[in-house]
């Protein structure tokens, strides 16, 4: 039996535990998300590149038909097939890549929604309305995002609760003096000297020599380094809020400069391409260099899309709230 002292702070404690544990599943939840949006964002640009290269590699194919042997086709150089037939191959090559992160973001999707998706092998197909995404800029400054990431962020908050368990388990070590009684009872049918035996038991612990200074010196030491814990988390996050925020604005300069309409005109100036290569009125090489300077494009502006569209959901994961 604990004295009523000691039983009064031992609660406390357990009730800091909880809150330890309730900080850490949110802190969780967190990093989950982050997760969630940033696969979520790469799968739809991903899905956007490979719907480019299925279009171009059938334009191509339209355009240019290959036979299986080079040697057959009479109407052209076997250097020009050949220079076509690396660009098919490429483009394949490129497609077959895309699949494959395709497939990885899809598991990782399927993953983090589990039960929700009722049917675990369902093909996800993320819908975007990119006109709200271009609108989407930083509003805040740096300066804003760290203090709203210092009064957000759960991690910094398990090490400043841990601070606080800590000292009050340096006040449930003080109270190691006062003895804990132990109640019992005993019954023995015929072991004893005589039938029926029945007996009680009371004990109790006698710390009055060093008053429970060991403990106590061990627990001022563990406040002390939780302390210390603190001031690390905190210096990291503001190095890591810092940093997603530079980033975000650097990203989202550099597509803002480019702007979002950069790719709306390339669809006219690939069938005009096209229509000279047919006129005679461009060479081969003149031709696929400019679907390869096309090709680089398109999937570069869409990984930057991505790119800009991740760095503003680690921005919100690094501050710790929308």
């Amino acid at each position: 039996m604990l004295t009523f002292a000691k039983r009064e702070k031992a609660a406390e404690v357990a009730n800091e535990d909880t809150k330890i544990a309730t900080e850490s599943f949110y802190n969780t939840l967190r990093g989950l998300k982050f997760q969630l949006r940033k696969s979520f964002y790469s799968l739809y640009f991903n899905q956007k590149t490979l719907e480019f290269y299925d279009v171009t590699i059938a334009r191509l194919r339209a355009a240019v038909p290959l036979p299986k042997d080079l040697r057959a086709d009479r109407s052209r150089s076997l250097k020009e097939l050949l220079r076509f037939k690396t660009l098919f191959v490429t483009f394949e090559n490129e497609r077959l890549d895309i699949l494959r992160q395709i497939s990885e973001l899809q598991g990782t999707l399927r993953t983090l929604l589990g039960g929700a998706l009722g049917d675990s092998m369902v093909e996800l197909i993320p819908i975007l309305d990119e006109r709200t995404l271009h609108a989407r800029h930083i509003s805040f400054s740096k300066e804003e995002a760290v203090q709203k990431a210092i009064a957000s962020r759960q991690d910094l908050q398990i090490a400043q609760t841990r601070i606080k368990r800590e000292q009050l388990n340096v006040s449930l070590q003080k109270l190691g003096w006062l003895p804990d009684f132990t109640l019992g009872a005993h019954y023995a049918k015929s072991g004893s000297f005589t039938e029926d035996y029945v007996g009680l038991t009371l004990s109790f612990d006698l710390p009055f020599v060093d008053h429970n200074q060991g403990y106590l010196q061990v627990a001022h030491a563990t406040v002390q380094a939780q302390m210390r814990l603190r001031d690390l988390t905190r210096m990291r996050l503001e190095n890591e809020v810092e940093i997603a925020y530079d980033n975000a604005q650097r990203t989202d300069a550099l597509l803002t400069d480019i702007g979002p309409d950069y790719t709306k005109g390339l669809s006219d100036l690939v069938r005009e391409t096209i229509r000279k290569y047919e006129r005679k009125k461009i060479g081969v090489i003149e031709f696929t260099d400019f679907y390869e300077a096309h090709r680089t494009s398109i999937v570069q502006i869409n990984a930057l899309e991505a790119k800009r569209l991740a760095a503003f959901e680690e921005l919100t994961y690094t501050i710790g709230a929308d």
